[in-house]
């Protein structure tokens, strides 16, 4: 009966085997978030988190590196890396907030794998 045993213990030790690590880019994705801008008289669009802003003309860390805008219409598309909270702010021409508001992204993966992670892309609206 011991052969039997130390066979079954065997199989359960071997049948949980962890797979092949997986070797992931050391890399940072970019990640692209759209804004659809529906704010009359908008003039500069920020993404705020911790009280600091960017893209901004000042120099701040702000928890996300953010490229300038590409502005067609009343879209305003950002790529870079995104703090996980985040706070869309509005200006108008006179530098005058138009609209402050908390955004909680739907992130979809649009690149990469399961496993490693990947380029991100989400759409976000912001009203008066």
């Amino acid at each position: 009966m011991i052969p039997v045993a130390a066979g079954v213990a065997a199989l359960a030790v071997t049948g949980c085997a962890p797979a092949e690590p997986v070797a992931c880019p050391l890399i940072a994705y970019m990640s692209t978030l759209e804004i659809v801008v529906d704010v009359p008289a908008a003039e500069d669009v920020l993404i705020c988190h911790d009280d600091l802003c960017a893209p901004s003309r000042e120099a701040s860390d702000a928890g996300v590196t953010v490229f300038p805008a590409v502005v067609d219409g009343d879209v305003w598309t950002f790529t870079g890396q995104f703090p996980q909270d985040m706070t869309i702010e509005v200006y108008d021409a006179a530098s005058e907030l138009l609209t402050s508001t908390a955004v909680d992204p739907d992130w979809r993966r649009t690149g990469g794998t399961e496993e490693c992670g990947g380029p991100t892309e989400a759409s976000v609206t912001v009203r008066v």
